[in-house]
């Protein structure tokens, strides 16, 4: 078969599955199968290169994955973040390009090049990662408490960081508590979807790890627990800053002003949704 044909073919079972981005991923499946780019593989299209019978195989059992909603960066076995491409699969939450606002803001938060950030609840370490490329002077250290997420963190970092790197395993409430009044920034993104509030996306709500979506009734939960160990850890003039739903903004400044935080402010996504608070430890 044809590539152009075997893209169509791909196209129309990934539509019929209602994948809106149907085009973008069958490239990308035949692309990762071929070990070709996005590119190549169109261009492969209109130059009418077949595709091997061994690899059309494989396609359309790929796609037979992607039908039943696994998502696509499972498939892949990875998920871009910025400049980084993480290993992802069952057990961590994948990445989204909304928290790379919240990696940029919480670099212009780091004063000092040799800071001590700690990264709550780091997940695959997309943001842990990106801050300790760009801060290699500093210490960040990533905690996590899924035993499922240690392994895709593991190889994350020692991928980036070098075979040395580690992680605490440990869980945001309680960790790290003999550097109290020492660190100077604390990032995170937590969960923070109300129990009640299901996705409606089977690639989130059949695949994302529970522990990394739900946050308590209101969303809120470790929204609460993340501001008290803000002030238990920060050093005055500390800062804590995390990622939040659109509408969660108002709460989460009021949780961080009944924590005792100053300079409480609330910042815009890429697209302009209010997504990301900081506060101050006065």
């Amino acid at each position: 078969m044809e590539t152009k044909s075997a893209l169509a073919l791909g196209i129309s079972r990934l539509s019929a599955a209602g994948i809106v981005s149907a085009e973008s991923e069958a490239v990308q499946l035949l692309g990762f199968l071929s070990g070709r780019g996005m590119g190549e593989i169109r261009a492969d299209a209109i130059t009418e290169r077949e595709v091997p019978a061994e690899i059309l195989e494989k396609f359309e059992e790929l796609l037979a994955r992607r039908e039943k909603r696994e998502p696509l960066q499972h498939i892949l076995g990875e998920a871009p973040f910025r400049e980084l491409t993480l290993h992802v699969g069952p057990g961590v939450f994948v990445p989204r390009p909304e928290t790379e606002s919240l990696v940029e803001l919480a670099a212009k938060l780091i004063q000092r090049p040799d800071s001590l950030v700690i990264d709550f609840g780091a997940g695959s370490g997309a943001i842990s990662i990106s801050l300790a490329l760009m801060f290699p002077q500093s210490t960040v250290i990533p905690v996590e408490i899924s035993a499922d997420a240690h392994p895709w963190l593991q190889k994350n970092l020692q991928k980036y960081l070098g075979e040395s790197a580690s992680f605490v395993k440990g869980d945001m409430a309680d960790a790290l508590s003999e550097l109290a009044g020492q660190v100077d920034l604390i990032v995170s993104n937590p969960p923070y979807i109300p129990d009640w509030a299901v996705p409606e996306d089977d690639e989130v709500r059949l695949y994302d790890p529970e522990l990394a979506l739900y946050g308590g009734e209101d969303g809120l939960r470790e929204v609460r627990i993340l501001a008290g160990r803000a002030g238990e850890l920060l050093k005055p003039g500390g800062q804590i800053i995390i990622e939040h739903a659109s509408t969660q903004g108002e709460g989460v400044a009021e949780v961080f002003a009944l924590a005792g935080l100053v300079g409480v402010q609330t910042h815009l996504d890429l697209v302009g949704r209010p997504r990301i608070t900081q506060g101050t430890k006065p």
